[in-house]
Parts: C-alpha cells; sequence; structure tokens
C-alpha cells in the first residue's frame, strides 16, 4: 500500500523569490493508498549555504551546480560536508543549556550541537531532479514532504511554493500547474533555522541530539480530483463499533457517487458498511458495528484496518486506508482505566537519541526491533521528552501494544522557554494552535496514542495568566475535542509540590497529574522521601504519573569508545572518563569501577520502582530513561539498545510488570541472628484477572540451601489493587559468623505463577564481648557499650589502640612512635566537599548515584577490597544494601593529600567522570612506626540502632589490635598533619 496525505492548516506563500504559483504547503495526515507515486528518497543534490547567497543566485531552478549529496529520508548531519565552511552569522540561534538561576535565553552559538562531529547553522539545500509519467497527465499531482525540520522553503521547476514551520507533520503541495511529463522536474528546498516563532523541542536542543532535514519519505503522486484526503477513526468499545469519519479533498457532486467502508482484522472478521456520498460536502461519516471483534492492550494489541472507497455504479474512483485499534482510556480518581480496567503505566522515557543517524529512521522495523525489547523487560507505555513520536514510531507502538504519550515540542530550550511559554507573548499561541491541531489529525487512529501532553516543566509559579489559560485550559480543551479518546495533560512537572492542580489563576484542567516524587534527586534506598500515607497525598484527586522517575546513572563505559568512532554522534562522557582516570592514576580501574557503577544503578532502580508502587496513587512512572545517553548512561537499555548481558528480562520484570511483589523492610535489611526478621510483602496488582485465590509461597536461602519458608494465603485481589502488608513471620537461625541470605518471594493463584521477586538481606550475631581495657576512645557510645577506657588529653603509654573521632597533636605523635589509630572521622580528615558544582553540596553525601550525571561532583558506586579487616563481613565487592545507612550522609575521604603515596582503599567511593576524585571511605596507612585505619562511614550515628555498624565495629577493632594490621602504603606525617583539619 502506498501513502497519501490530507490537508490542513496552511503556510504562507511569503517568498519573493521565483515565480508566484497558486500552490500551498498543507499540514496532512498520512493514509495508505494504491496510487502510483514516483518516490523521491535517496541520493539528492545538496550543499550548504554559509553566506545564504542561495536564494539570490537562484539555486532553487536546477542550473547551478550543487556539488555534493545526501540521503533522503536523513539529515546531512550525519555525514561530512566540505560546504559547511566556517559558521556564518545568523539572526536566531536556539539556546541549548538553561541558566542554572532560571531559564534566562541567553544562548550559547559554541554549545549548538555540541554533541554532533558535523554541525552545521548555515541554510542546507535539497535537490531532487525526477521525471512523471506521460500517463498523469490533466490529473491532479500532489507533492508529499513526510516530515521537514525546522523550517522549509520548497520551489519546484523554478516556482516558490511557500514556507512551513511544520516541522512534526507531513506535508503536502498542489503541484499539477508546475509538473513537467516526460522531461525533467527540479525540486528544491531550503532547510533553515527561522527567526521567528517555530517549534522547539529535543530535535532542536543542543545538549541533545539537534538535526535538520527531510527526516521522512519524500514523494510524487496523482489523486482523483475527489479524493480522500483524511479518515478518523473513534472507536467505541460497548458496543463494540466504529464511526468512520471522512474528510474530502473538495465538495462532492452527482448523485450516483457512494462511499463504502471495509474493515478488517488478522482475526479474519470482517466488516461493512456503505452509503452514498452526500452531495456538495467534503465530509462525510459511516457507523459500523464490529461484534466480537477484540480490544486493543498492550498484552493483545489487536489491529484493524478500515478501507474506504469512493465509486459510483461503473468504477472505483478512490480507495485509502488505515489501521486502527478499539480501545478506551480514561481516569477515574486516582486510577487509569485501560477497557475499564485499572492499568499501571510502566513508562520508559525515550529522548530520541540516535547516534548512528541522527535523525529517528523512517523505518518501522527499526522501531519494531527496540519496542519488542522494550515490551519483554516489562514496559507498556513510553513519553518523550518535549518531543513527538514519528509515524514509523507510532506504527511499531500499535503493533507491539506499547502505550505512548506525545509531548508537544512547544519550547524546550532557554529563550523558546521563557518568551515562548511562560511570557506567551502574541506570535507564538496561534502557531502552537495550528501545530496542535496538525499534530493530533495526524495521529489520532493510532490506538497506541492514549495520551498528549502540553508541555514539560513549566511551573505554575513562574507561569503568566496568559501562559496558563494556554496551556492549562485552551489546549487540553482543544486536545479532547479533536481525539476523545486520548488523555489530556496541561504540564509534566508542573512546579507544586503540594499535590495539588489548584493555582492561583484557578484550577489546571488535566486528567493526569504528572508531578516529582518531592526530593527524588536524593532517593536512596531505605531512605524514602515520602511516607506511603504522607497526608499532602491524600489531596490528589487524579492518578499520580511520577515525572521523570528518579535519574539513577552510572559511571560512563570507555568500551563505548570504538563503537564511536564512525557514527556523526560526537561521545561525550566515555572520554572523560578514560582521560580523567589516567589523570588520576585510576586507570587500572575503570572497568571494576563501571561494572559496580552499574550493578549500583540496577539495584537503585529496582528499590525505587518498589517504592513507587507503594504509593498507592501511583498510576505511573515515567522511568528516566529507558535508553542511554553516552554522558548520562541512565537507561535500562544503552543508546543502542543492546540486551543488557548483566540484566535479565525476567529480572527486571521483577519490579516492572502487571503484579508486582512488594517488600516492607521496615527501612532496613541487616537483622540480628536468632531473632525475628520484621518482614512483610505486599502485592501491587494491575493484572487483567481478578485472583481469586491467591497464595504467597517464600523461601529464604542462605550459600545456595534453603533456610526457611512458608506460605500465605491473601484475600482476594481485584485489578488495581495494593494489599496490605501480609507479616512473614522468618525466624533467622542462630549463627557465630554474619549470614548473606536471599528471600524469594512468588505469588500463585489456581496453581498459576503471577509474580515472583527477591531481596537480599543480611544476618548478623549478637556482639556481647568485651575487648582489652588497653583500648581507649573519646567516644561515648564505644565506651558503654565495648567498656573502653575514656581518653585523656595525653595518651595512655600502654595503649595499644586508640579509636578516635579527632586527630590531635598527642594522638600524632602517639602515632609516628608506633601506636595504632582507629580514626572514625567527622571532618577530621579532608573530606570530598569540593566547591563550584552547580547543586551544591546535594550529590556529595550520598549513597546514590548522582542524577543525570550532572556537575562533576558526587559518588558513582564503590569498590570493596579483598581486605583483612572486611574479611567476616559480607560484601561482593561493593557496598550494597547492607552498607546503605553507613554511607548516606557521610563525605568519603579524600586521598590525594597524601600524594605521592598512592593508597589503596579498602572501601573507595567511585568518582564522577568529569573529575574522577581519588576518595574513600575506609583505608588503612603507616604513618611513622605506627598505623592509621580512617574511616568517615557513619559509626558513631547508627552504633546504637543498626546491628551491621556494630558488627563492621568489631571488625575493625580486631583487625586493629591484631597481627594483620600492617598496612603497605606508607605516608608522610606532615602529609598527614597537613590534611588534619582544625589541627592546632
Amino acid at each position: 500500500m502506498k501513502k497519501l496525505s490530507a490537508p490542513g492548516a496552511r503556510f504562507s506563500n511569503r517568498h519573493s523569490h521565483g515565480r508566484l504559483a497558486r500552490a500551498t504547503i498543507t499540514a496532512a495526515q498520512e493514509l495508505d493508498t494504491d496510487r502510483p507515486r514516483v518516490v523521491l528518497d535517496g541520493v539528492w543534490e545538496f550543499s550548504y549555504d554559509p553566506r545564504d547567497i542561495g536564494v539570490k543566485r537562484r539555486w532553487f531552478d536546477g542550473r547551478v551546480v550543487l556539488a555534493e549529496k545526501t540521503r533522503v529520508p536523513g539529515t546531512p548531519h550525519a555525514e561530512r560536508h566540505p560546504s559547511a565552511g566556517p559558521a556564518a552569522k545568523v539572526t536566531w540561534l536556539p539556546p541549548t543549556h538553561r541558566n542554572r538561576k532560571g531559564f534566562e535565553g541567553k544562548t550559547d552559538p559554541a554549545a549548538l550541537q555540541a554533541g554532533l562531529k558535523y554541525p552545521s547553522l548555515a541554510p542546507a539545500w535539497h535537490r531532487r531532479r525526477f521525471k512523471l509519467p506521460s500517463s498523469w497527465r490533466g490529473e491532479p499531482i500532489w507533492l508529499h514532504l513526510g516530515g521537514v525540520t525546522p523550517a522549509a522553503d520548497v520551489w519546484l521547476n523554478g516556482t516558490s511554493l511557500g514556507s512551513t514551520l511544520s516541522s512534526r507533520t507531513p506535508l503536502r503541495c498542489d503541484v499539477s500547474k508546475l509538473a513537467r511529463f516526460d522531461e525533467e522536474n527540479v525540486l528544491a528546498v531550503r532547510i533553515h533555522w527561522p527567526p521567528g516563532p517555530r517549534l522547539d523541542g529535543i530535535w532542536e536542543a543542543g545538549e541533545f541530539s539537534p538535526f535538520a532535514g527531510i527526516y521522512r519519505s519524500a514523494w510524487i503522486e496523482p489523486a482523483a480530483p475527489l479524493h480522500i484526503c483524511g479518515i478518523h477513526v473513534v472507536p467505541s468499545i460497548r458496543p463494540s463499533s466504529a464511526q468512520v469519519r471522512l474528510e474530502l479533498s473538495e465538495r462532492s457532486a452527482g448523485p450516483d457517487l457512494r462511499v463504502r467502508c471495509t474493515i478488517e482484522g488478522e482475526d479474519g472478521l470482517t466488516f461493512v458498511a456503505e452509503q452514498p456520498l452526500p452531495a456538495n460536502r467534503e465530509a462525510a461519516s459511516l457507523k459500523l458495528k464490529m461484534p466480537g471483534a477484540k480490544l486493543w492492550s498492550p498484552e493483545q494489541p489487536a489491529l484493524y484496518r478500515a478501507t474506504v472507497q469512493l465509486f459510483t455504479a461503473d468504477r472505483i474512483t478512490d480507495t485509502a486506508s488505515m489501521r486502527f485499534g478499539l480501545r478506551d482510556i480514561r481516569a477515574l480518581g486516582t486510577k487509569v482505566l485501560l477497557n475499564g480496567n485499572p492499568v499501571m503505566l510502566r513508562g520508559g522515557c525515550d529522548d530520541h537519541y540516535y547516534p548512528e543517524c541522527i535523525a529517528p529512521p523512517a523505518s518501522k522495523e527499526y522501531f519494531l526491533k527496540r519496542l519488542r525489547l522494550s515490551r519483554e523487560y516489562g514496559f507498556n507505555y513510553t513519553k518523550s521528552c518535549v518531543e513527538l513520536f514519528t509515524q514509523e514510531f507510532l506504527e511499531a507502538a500499535d503493533e507491539v501494544g506499547l502505550m505512548v504519550c506525545q509531548e508537544m515540542p512547544f519550547g524546550l530550550s532557554g529563550k523558546y522557554r521563557v518568551d515562548a511559554r511562560e511570557k506567551a507573548l502574541p506570535r507564538f499561541p496561534e502557531l502552537w494552535r495550528r501545530e496542535l491541531r496538525n499534530i493530533i489529525r495526524a495521529d489520532r487512529n493510532h490506538p497506541c496514542v492514549i495520551a498528549y501532553s502540553m508541555c514539560s516543566e513549566l511551573g505554575t509559579v513562574s507561569q503568566s495568566k496568559k501562559s496558563f489559560a494556554l496551556f492549562s485550559r485552551e489546549f487540553p480543551k482543544t486536545a479532547r475535542k479533536l481525539n476523545p479518546r486520548a488523555l489530556a495533560i496541561d504540564i509534566t512537572h508542573g512546579g507544586e509540590e503540594d499535590f495539588s492542580t489548584d493555582t492561583r489563576y484557578g484550577p489546571r484542567d488535566t486528567d493526569l497529574y504528572v508531578q516529582c516524587v518531592h526530593g527524588q534527586h536524593r532517593l536512596e534506598p531505605l531512605h524514602p522521601p515520602l511516607r506511603t500515607d504522607d497526608p499532602q497525598l491524600r489531596k490528589l484527586k487524579l492518578p499520580w504519573i511520577l515525572h521523570e522517575y528518579a535519574w539513577w546513572t552510572q559511571l560512563p563505559d570507555p568500551k563505548s569508545i570504538p563503537r564511536y568512532k564512525t557514527l556523526p554522534q560526537k561521545l561525550n562522557g566515555p572520554p572523560e572518563t578514560l582521560e580523567n582516570s589516567r589523570n588520576a592514576g585510576l586507570a587500572k580501574l575503570v572497568p571494576t569501577m563501571v561494572a559496580n557503577s552499574r550493578k549500583m544503578k540496577h539495584l537503585l532502580r529496582k528499590e525505587g520502582l518498589e517504592l513507587a508502587r507503594r504509593y498507592r496513587q501511583t498510576a505511573g512512572y515515567h522511568l528516566w530513561l529507558v535508553h542511554d545517553f553516552s554522558y548520562a548512561p541512565e537507561g535500562v537499555f544503552n543508546e543502542f539498545w543492546d540486551r543488557p548481558d548483566d540484566l535479565s528480562a525476567e529480572e527486571f520484570r521483577a519490579c516492572n510488570d502487571d503484579t508486582v511483589l512488594l517488600l516492607d523492610d521496615g527501612n532496613r535489611r541487616c537483622f540480628t541472628a536468632g531473632a525475628e526478621a520484621p518482614l512483610s510483602v505486599q502485592v501491587s496488582h494491575f493484572g487483567p484477572d481478578t485472583l481469586s485465590q491467591p497464595v504467597l509461597t517464600w523461601r529464604l536461602v542462605g550459600a545456595g540451601q534453603p533456610i526457611a519458608e512458608g506460605e500465605l494465603r491473601l484475600p482476594r485481589m481485584r485489578p488495581g489493587e495494593l494489599t496490605a502488608p501480609a507479616r512473614l513471620h522468618i525466624e533467622l537461625p542462630k549463627t557465630d559468623a554474619p549470614q548473606t541470605l536471599d528471600l524469594q518471594v512468588e505469588l500463585r493463584s489456581m496453581a498459576q505463577r503471577i509474580a515472583r521477586n527477591a531481596w537480599r538481606i543480611w544476618s548478623f550475631p549478637r556482639i556481647e564481648t568485651r575487648v582489652s581495657s588497653r583500648i581507649v576512645t573519646d567516644i561515648p557510645e564505644l565506651q558503654e557499650a565495648l567498656g573502653l577506657a575514656r581518653l585523656q588529653d595525653e595518651p595512655p603509654n600502654d595503649a595499644t589502640c586508640i579509636i578516635v573521632s579527632q586527630l590531635r597533636r598527642p594522638l600524632l605523635r602517639f602515632l609516628e612512635k608506633g601506636g595504632c589509630v582507629i580514626l572514625l572521622s567527622e571532618g577530621a580528615l579532608k573530606d570530598y566537599r569540593p566547591a563550584g558544582d552547580a547543586f551544591g553540596d546535594v550529590f556529595r553525601d550520598i549513597y546514590r548515584t548522582v542524577p543525570w550525571n550532572n556537575g562533576a561532583h558526587g559518588n558513582m558506586g564503590t569498590i570493596v577490597a579483598d581486605h583483612p579487616s572486611l574479611r567476616d563481613f559480607p560484601h561482593d565487592g561493593w557496598c550494597e544494601l547492607n552498607f546503605v545507612h553507613l554511607i548516606a550522609g557521610v563525605y568519603p575521604l579524600m586521598l590525594d593529600p597524601y600524594y605521592p603515596a598512592r593508597i589503596d582503599p579498602i572501601i573507595r567511593s567511585i568518582g564522577h567522570h568529569r573529575s574522577m576524585a581519588d576518595k574513600a571511605y575506609l583505608f588503612e596507612a603507616a604513618v611513622g612506626k605506627g598505623a592509621l585505619l580512617a574511616t568517615s562511614l557513619k559509626i558513631r550515628g547508627t552504633f546504637d540502632s543498626h546491628i551491621e555498624t556494630r558488627y563492621l565495629m568489631q571488625c575493625l577493632l580486631a583487625y586493629a589490635t591484631g597481627s594483620d594490621f600492617k598496612p603497605k602504603r606508607r605516608i608522610d606525617a606532615s602529609k598527614l598533619a597537613a590534611a588534619v583539619t582544625g589541627l592546632d
């Protein structure tokens, strides 16, 4: 089947160069048709125009040679073009980076397209020569451009067809009076960045991957004077039926014209309706009942094709078709209902990152591969950031059953965000109104499109009254009118934190409340930012979708560097990891750093997704991201959408599926051996069926062997329910050594497995030993708990070990003479508090990895050495959840003050790739004749309340007072003294 387009809003024919025709470029809807076609895809003549002389010198008429080539569909930014030359002065440059004090619209030309190897802001001329068959003579001839961004001037055979700003929808133009038959035609398209209002989204944003060009297919085709140029199917599921609305190219005439619609499905069902075509009308409508038809859903993405024919008694004059699905989406209370059943929108945000080709490929097969992988990993939904998915993406999403939110590209970068959205300057609203209509008309038949977002991150506090009236009132209403089978979102992340849609201008008109978890940039396991019964959440009257949840990233991997050598995308992140690790003398550690950073990311994401399901008001999340950026690898998949070697689909679906088992752990995972572990399990059930006889089985496994098991019969569960916590009553066995245990839980109903999940917990023996009286300390908690002597001003001569929180000169002398010191540093040594980061202290004292890899500082994971001090403390080479309470809220110790001595820490805090700081939570060093064991772990703050802290302290004491305490690395006493803060 071929493609046909339909008229939408019109664009000006304002270009003064070239003979003016009465052709008008219009936005369109693409339909399938069997009309003949001359396809214009392939190699085009091309040249950049850095001096902007092309119009004056009539490059559009084909006589001037354009010496270079480019491919359509695509973007010239994907290949090297010598004609780009030096950048010429451009009247307006799209700003790319937000000012950290707000969106002030400051343009940074150097940052524009900073991610591309072959960037250019110069106008880009595309030209194609083609012939049309003489058999088409006398028929209306239409030019189709599937997509052109950011703006274009178009000529055919030297005549201007006008200019367009409709960069997100298909375009078409009647060129009947300009077309030549059996001789050469010359089509010229000048792509440029316009100086006035235009759309602005991810495709224009310099910090992502902006591009310009003809990014979808182009073609020429004939059509009858009266033809079908638009089809809108409005489905109904109770009872199953479809109203098929037609748009015609002109008013119908003649009493013998009829219209027939045939709906066919892959299930073999066929439905037909036929009626006379109303005379003197540009529209028609047919109603077809569809008994027995299947509904479209992620589990069963049933699609039907509606084929419409215009015909007379003796011939068919036109045929067009398109696919659709029967489905219903609506918000009811705090639930989203798909076909009447509650659904959890499990979204992985997709930010159009295509390092191989820059522009989104015009290939449904390309996206099918990606979206099938996404569905396999449990996603049923996606949203882009201030951008639209192309028709090829939507066709693939229809087939695999992935729901989609289309977010309008109405201002992402600084100046556009402020001037266009917050101030709502008069020149923008009409463009937005027109494009909102064009966009929805183009994609509303896709069953995957379940929601439209008018904009992102437009705070209602900073909004003007005029802006509020547009985005939070007018546009949602328009969206519902044009597509009544989709939800309307006024703003994703509106900037409010009270879970209310009330503003100073009145209530927002939105079907979903899309907002961040308050403080989610510091979201850490075992430290939830909100109670699940928080009173603020009770104010929520709408389904809550967690916005950009929750920025878990990892260290960029230098292994990807060779892959980018032949690609047009610049690689940011991995080269910095490699260079800065070399500069810091840590290059050999990079593979371990990356592997452990990935382990941290996987753990954080699992814990976070399960936390999201424990909020009863949660109806979904926009996981940030489904894929990596090279500089911010936050995705489940890398930027090439490779299947991850270290994360199976089954593992990930444990926390990202219809039904998920949740652990209520009381914010701890470490327990005392011989006691009961106060653990409960909840069920978040959004499967399609009611579970009539659910049974929860659990098993505790240690060293691969079952230790305990049990079974609970749960109440009947309806879809959309979050059950009350079910206590497991797990008695931990008495042991003399710590145990690493896996709690495995499975939910069954009627002997069918519904869900399974697993969590790691730790068991530590009770600590009741008293230590030697020759160990002294200035820390009251340790004096009382361990029966230690109190440290006076001067260390006692017979002391074998001193435990302190601060270093003073007497202690330094004690060290140099051969003493043993355990330093529980609370700012005693220089720690990791660098100045100058854009976000201050936010990311430097947290367990979790740095959101968006932002700034240059923070903890990106840990490495735990195979060291005798931790021989009896459980770890797998990194700090898992048994270390959370020890690390969260503390600053790691800097190791560079002791250079040139290189310390190999016992617990390393992995540095940010832009700084690769050498830092540690625990290290040892020889000082003079003595030995120092220094840590910034939160021992004092958690000693009384956490068994893991007490056991760790015992391990450190046993090591420091034993014969193994002989540090291999020696640091100069003067260097240590210089690193001590507040030393008199």
